[in-house]
C-alpha cells in the first residue's frame, strides 16, 4: 500500500458560527496546529473537521492528538453546550467524533491487525464529548 493505512479526524457535526471557529482556531493555535480545522461545503450545508493526517500506525496520529490538548477538547465541548443549551443533544442534532480509518490490503499481515486506543485519546474524547468511531476497509484481490 503507498500511501499510509491510518487517518484520523474529529468530526464536528455543530453550526460553528464566527465566534466558535474564532475560539476554535485560537485553541487550535495554542498547540501550533492552527492550520488543521478544516471546512467542507457541502449539499446540506458546511461540515467541519480537525484533520490529524494520516500515518502508517495510530500511535502517531494518537500523540498528535494528545498535543491538541484539554483547550481545545474544552472549547469542542463548550460549543456542543452552547448549541443544545446545555442539554443532552438528540440524534442528529449536535455530535462530535473521533474517527480513525484504517486501510487493510493485507489481512494476514500483522502489523495489519489490532487498534489499540489508550487512556490518554479515550479521556480526550470524554472531555471534548466525542464518540469514537473506527472504520476499517479491507482491500484483496
Amino acid at each position: 500500500m503507498s500511501e499510509p493505512p491510518f487517518r484520523l479526524s474529529v468530526g464536528l457535526g455543530v453550526t460553528l458560527d464566527e465566534g466558535h471557529v474564532r475560539d476554535l482556531r485560537a485553541a487550535l493555535a495554542e498547540s501550533g496546529n492552527d492550520s488543521l480545522l478544516v471546512e467542507r461545503h457541502t449539499r446540506r450545508g458546511v461540515s467541519w473537521r480537525i484533520d490529524l493526517g494520516e500515518a502508517q500506525r495510530p500511535d502517531e496520529l494518537f500523540r498528535r492528538l494528545a498535543v491538541l490538548g484539554e483547550g481545545v477538547a474544552r472549547v469542542i465541548a463548550g460549543i456542543v453546550r452552547a448549541q443544545t443549551g446545555g442539554a443532552p443533544a438528540g440524534p442528529y442534532e449536535a455530535w462530535v467524533v473521533l474517527s480513525l480509518c484504517q486501510k487493510i490490503d493485507e489481512p494476514d499481515d500483522p502489523r495489519q491487525s489490532g487498534i489499540s486506543i489508550d487512556e490518554d485519546v479515550v479521556a480526550w474524547a470524554a472531555l471534548a464529548g466525542a464518540a469514537i468511531d473506527i472504520d476499517q476497509y479491507v482491500y484483496v484481490d
